[in-house]
């Protein structure tokens, strides 16, 4: 778990915000006017590294872009990073990742159509040399616990689904409709000793164990009808398939903090997320062996049933539901009879009341 604000010394804090403040008090004048105020900058997220010697802090404007400083605890070294927002330390401290924010000019400037299509990234510094890598269309990021890893996820990317809608099949046969929810997109997992990275396409889950051995991905493509388990030795960063699976997406996976088990659900591919049941199965990564849960007719599992294990990797935790069901569709207006039909009237209405009494 990464020190929050209440770990942090108070002495560096208070030389943090004096560095920061300093400078807008000596040159504010007797009136503080609308300009000054949007200014007027504050701190947020602060986070310390594991070992306690790096500081990373968000500075945020009233309005406008924010950006990320980083200070050095044990030596004469502070950093500055531009659009720089919500950091990350690794475990010694070595690098900081921020999220690298829309510009809020690029924000204004843009079409509601292109806001859509604006990301934010990723910025990744090296304390130890002050080197700043940028990645575009960043998702999410993730530091493994032992500091020798980062997993970037990244968008989808939107310059296929404008392919493909402008290129239409011309011998009759449909495509084949994904729901966009079953798609996966791009990971990149970068070594931190020496910045090399692999990729893996069409990711949908991935997971890091306490232990810093395995890093485990669920990639699924049901055009292709490729849906396997990926695990990443993070010792020597090989890559192999310990699962894979015809005509079922994979959903959620977890990997124990001892390394050793890979717990993971699959459901029918042919149904649609919303109404998809799913299976648990655990992998035990030293044998290959695998175990179906057990199942019960009163309780399944949904697309939403989130894997956890135990501190001792002994116990695996996860939620069931009652029932799963299909989002059901409802009436359309298509003729000049359904504008009085009382059947499609009153479907386009429904209204499902739930009180907190009823049983």
């Amino acid at each position: 778990m990464r020190k929050t604000l209440k770990s942090l010394p108070i002495k560096s804090l208070l030389l943090l915000s004096t560095s920061l403040l300093s400078a807008n008090l000596m040159a504010a004048t007797n009136s503080i006017t609308p300009d000054d105020i949007m200014r007027f900058e504050s701190l947020k997220k602060p986070i310390l590294s594991d070992v306690g010697n790096i500081l990373a802090v968000e500075v945020a404007p009233d309005r406008g872009d924010s950006y990320g400083l980083v200070n050095s605890l044990i030596a004469n070294k502070q950093f500055s990073v531009q659009g720089g927002s919500k950091p990350k330390i690794s475990h010694d401290g070595r690098f900081v990742a921020f999220v690298d924010a829309v510009p809020l000019l690029d924000s204004e400037q843009a079409t509601k159509k292109a806001k859509k299509k604006l990301k934010p990234g990723l910025v990744l510094l090296d304390t130890t040399t002050g080197k700043e890598i940028r990645y575009k269309g960043v998702k999410s990021f993730e530091f493994n616990e032992t500091g020798s890893h980062l997993a970037i996820w990244f968008e989808a990317d939107e310059s296929k689904k404008d392919d493909k809608s402008a290129d239409k099949p011309e011998n009759g046969h449909k495509e084949l409709k994904v729901d966009d929810y079953d798609k996966g997109s791009l990971v990149e997992l970068v070594s931190l000793n020496n910045l090399k990275s692999i990729s893996f396409k069409d990711v949908t889950a991935l997971n890091f164990d306490k232990s810093g051995m395995h890093f485990a991905l669920a990639i699924n493509n049901i055009e292709t009808n490729k849906h396997e388990l990926r695990l990443v030795k993070l010792a020597d960063n090989t890559a192999s398939i310990v699962q894979s699976l015809k005509q079922q997406q994979l959903g959620s996976i977890a990997l124990s903090n001892d390394g050793k088990y890979l717990g993971y659900t699959y459901g029918d591919v042919n149904a649609a997320p919303y109404g998809r049941e799913y299976q648990l199965s655990l992998l035990n990564l030293e044998n290959n062996k695998v175990t179906l849960a057990p199942q019960a007719v009163e309780w399944t599992l949904n697309r939403y049933a989130d894997l956890r294990f135990s501190d001792d990797s002994q116990r695996l935790f996860f939620g069931r539901v009652p029932q799963v069901s299909q989002q059901l569709d409802i009436a359309k207006v298509e003729s000049q009879a359904d504008l009085f039909d009382k059947d499609v009237i009153t479907a386009n209405r429904e209204l499902r009341v739930w009180h907190g009494d009823d049983p």
